[in-house]
């Protein structure tokens, strides 16, 4: 069989992660360059291949992969399981909790801070200080909790080195050899946010890890267990619901529903700007002929985003309007839907 293809190219710290998997696991693979400066992401041809013009995209004999993480876990699941934590659920939970603290906390600041330092230069911009400042004062707390966490254990998950430390890499490669370096080198729920697990002497935080667990443990089928392409596949578009849909739906949920609640004027440029994304997200829009988690993980904001009046974005395709209704007809969506009142249970605290 013909060695795994990666589109990309190597500087960017997403396709620079997939890389680092193949080389952890031992693949020989095949970098198929492209130009950024080209439109190359933007040609038909690679979005035949991501719709979103993204990149990496890795080709796996017949399987087309894309989402730097979803496609390192494809690659260690495949050939080097004991990094993804395999055999244990608790060291699986734990390295799946660390890789979201990575891609919700640790990435944004410190990739925030490396478009600034290092990209922005290169392409002839001036770097902006304030958002340099600000997102280092985001990372040093961060780092704060991993220096808590890294007395403890050796490496994130525990005394092993698993793909939580290996995701980190390559942005930090970037970081560390910017100024601001001395923000990890004067370091000898830890975040204050819900939801935290209990179960057993297992306590796990960050939502995604959280339900990955449950469902390993309880019904792993919605993992696409069983299957490297079928979870494969989901975990793509668990990366998708995490990085192309939630942010733009949760922040029209916040400017259409919240903010009337808290008594603050809803900010209609904010709403605008990200219906806009919303609009090419859905286009692009799961796993395949299953239920699964990647469907299940998109219930949360889109009960609140159907509420609002930019549920036509999704009424308006065929097909993501029946994926909706069939996933909001879910025993268990219908089941946490009654605990997710439209007005955030503030009437009924009111009337107390």
């Amino acid at each position: 069989m013909a060695p795994p293809k990666v589109y990309g190219w190597a500087i960017s710290p997403f396709v620079s992660r997939a890389l680092l998997a193949l080389e952890e696991a031992g693949v020989d693979y095949e970098l198929v360059p492209m130009s950024r400066r080209d439109g190359d992401h933007r040609r038909p041809e690679h979005l035949a291949r991501n719709p979103f013009g993204q990149v990496p995209v890795l080709e796996d004999g017949d399987l087309t992969l894309f989402e730097s993480r979803a496609i390192a876990r494809h690659v260690f699941r495949k050939h080097k399981p004991e990094l993804l934590g395999a055999g244990s659920l608790a060291r699986s939970a734990t390295v799946d909790v660390w890789l979201e603290v990575e891609a919700h906390q640790l990435h944004p600041a410190a990739g925030a801070v490396v478009v600034e330092c290092v990209f922005a230069p290169l392409l002839g911009r001036a770097r902006n200080q304030a958002a340099i400042d600000e997102n280092l004062g985001k990372l040093r707390k961060v780092l704060e909790v991993y220096e808590a966490r890294l007395a403890q254990s050796r490496y994130l998950a525990g005394d092993f080195l698993s793909a939580a430390d290996l995701s980190h890499f390559t942005i930090m490669h970037y970081f560390m050899g910017t100024e601001y370096a001395a923000v990890v080198e004067a370091l000898p729920h830890p975040f204050g946010q819900v939801p935290v697990l209990e179960d057993g002497d297992l306590t796990l935080f960050e939502s995604r890890a959280i339900a990955k667990h449950v469902l390993r443990k309880n019904k792993p089928e919605l993992l696409g267990g069983g299957s490297l392409e079928r979870s494969a596949m989901v975990d793509v578009w668990l990366e998708v619901e995490l990085h192309q849909l939630h942010p733009a739906a949760a922040a029209v949920v916040v400017e259409c529903i919240i903010a009337p609640l808290v008594g603050r004027v809803r900010d209609q440029a904010v709403v605008d700007e990200n219906v806009g994304k919303l609009r090419k997200v859905l286009d692009a829009y799961l796993a395949g002929d299953f239920v699964s988690v990647a469907d299940l993980s998109h219930f949360p904001p889109m009960r609140y985003f159907m509420a609002t009046e930019y549920a036509v974005l999704v009424e308006a395709r065929p097909h993501v309007r029946a994926w909706w209704e069939e996933l909001a007809a879910q025993p268990a969506a219908r089941k946490v839907a009654e605990l997710m009142p439209l007005d955030l249970g503030l009437s009924k605290k009111n009337d107390q």
